[in-house]
Formats: structure tokens, sequence, C-alpha cells
């Protein structure tokens, strides 16, 4: 049994009894991927290679995106590094980790507006990239200071240890620090398209939590006044992509539906809590 799954049962997020095989293939590769019929969790039972992230070249994410002939892939980050820095306003003018730096695009826009700005970054490449402008850690055991803010943004679905890491993130949070979490939603009304699912479902992805599962294990690691957010970032447009094509891009193929239509729909998804990401705010106990 993986780390994951037993750190998934321990929080009652998902029971053995429960479990299916929920796909045999995600966008990368072939691999068995489950779901709990009860809790809707998808999760992966694979032994994680402790120094994947180490070493791990992006030239293939890249290359895997180029194939979509996608015009601005990264307007949809910048997009998201403004909306998160807006999400936290209430944290501002204090000292701030942002864990999965990758880049530091996030950390470029925050630190305007904190006292200390730093980062983790396990992977070596980006990590040396951005040592000229901030502060960059390996890992969490390597941080030897407390913060008042933590930031991790599409990084716990990659983590196997769910338990041990988010205890480790309140380990290093000063008294009434504020955690803030962006994830992929595994209740995504998309994941109902079989096109979708396939990309969607990825070997890196070891874990899609619900609401109640994430609460759940913030909740087991001593965080309280948790706050969950639904967010839709792509718009109709994609969904019509998707539709039609079976392949992402909708959102800058397909033009038929305007800001005020995607507005809308956004914040339909987002209210029916079936939308593609989630962010979550939970402060230390």
């Amino acid at each position: 049994m993986s780390n994951l799954f037993k750190d998934l049962i321990k929080i009652n997020a998902v029971k053995s009894k429960n479990v299916f095989l929920y796909s045999k293939y995600a966008r990368d590769k072939k691999i068995n991927i489950y779901k709990d019929s009860n809790t809707d969790v998808i999760f992966i039972k694979k032994k994680p290679d402790n120094y994947y992230y180490q070493k791990k070249s992006y030239e293939k994410d890249i290359l895997s995106i180029k194939k979509y002939k996608l015009k601005n892939p990264i307007k949809i980050y910048d997009q998201d590094n403004i909306r998160r820095v807006n999400y936290i306003k209430s944290s501002y003018n204090k000292t701030i980790l942002d864990i999965g730096s990758a880049n530091s695009d996030f950390l470029q826009l925050a630190k305007k507006n904190f006292k200390i700005a730093e980062g983790v970054e396990p992977n070596e490449k980006q990590r040396k990239q951005t040592l000229k402008h901030f502060k960059i850690y390996k890992n969490l055991n390597e941080v030897k200071n407390s913060y008042d803010v933590i930031t991790a943004f599409h990084v716990l679905e990659h983590v196997p240890n769910q338990i041990k890491f988010i205890e480790s993130i309140n380990n290093k949070l000063n008294k009434n620090g504020i955690l803030y979490l962006e994830i992929p939603c595994a209740q995504d009304f998309l994941l109902n398209l079989n096109s979708y699912r396939n990309f969607i479902l990825w070997s890196e992805h070891l874990v899609l939590h619900t609401k109640n599962s994430i609460i759940k294990l913030l909740k087991f690691c001593n965080f309280k006044n948790i706050s969950v957010n639904f967010v839709q970032r792509y718009d109709i447009n994609n969904l019509i992509g998707w539709l039609i094509d079976g392949k992402p891009g909708g959102h800058e193929k397909y033009k038929y539906f305007k800001k005020r239509n995607n507005l809308f729909y956004k914040s339909i998804i987002e209210k029916k809590q079936i939308s593609d990401t989630i962010f979550i705010s939970a402060k230390k106990k």
C-alpha cells in the first residue's frame, strides 16, 4: 500500500471497499488510476521517485503543449498569478514562502506587497535561474525560518506524503500564520468527457482532492478557519473546444461567447462546485 493511499485512508478521504479502477490511462503513460465511489477522490497507487522533480527536464512538457498549437499558452498562467496575488490581499505586508516557486513568476508579482518573499523549488535548473532574484530553498527541510504566509499552488497533487507535507508547512508558519493552496478539483464536471479526462489525468498528479477531502486533510494537520473557493480557470469557449475537437485550446480557437457570457458560465460552475480548480485558505491553530 502506497504512503498516499495510507494517508487518504487515515484522514477518511477514501475507504478500500469503495475504491475502483477509474482509468488505465493518463496523459503521458498507461497507468492505473483509482477513484472512491463515495467521496470522488481520485488517486494513483504508485511509489514515487524522490529525485524525480530535482532532475526533471521540462522540455517534454513544453513540447506536449506546443503540439496543440496554442497561440499564447502563458496567458492563462499570467492571469492565474494576478488572481492569486489578489486573493491574498489580506496577508500583504507580511513574510511569505512560496512552495513550488518554479521560475518565480508568482514571487515576482508578490514581492512588492510583502516584507520578505522567498521560495522552495526542488528542480535544480529552475532554482538556479531564480536564485539571483530570490532566496530559494531546495526543500522544506532546508528552511530554518518561519513565515506569516505560505503558498503552494498546484503542488499538493504531486506530493506522495500528504500528511507529512502539510504538517511540515504548519511547522514553518508563525502563530496564526495562513496557508494558501490551489489544487485541481476531482469533481470537475468536464471529467465526464473521455477526451478531457485522458488529458487531465497525469502520472504526476498523484491525487485530485474534493472540497471535503482537502478540509479533512487540513483539519487532521491542525489547521482551522478553512475556506474553500471554487475557481473555473477556463471559459465556455474552452468547453466548446473539448466538445467539438476533443482537445484543449477552445478558449483561443472559438469566439462564440464574449466576456459577459464567460463570466456567467464561470459563476454557475463555481456556484455548483464543479469547477476545474479549488483555492483554499487555512489558519494555523
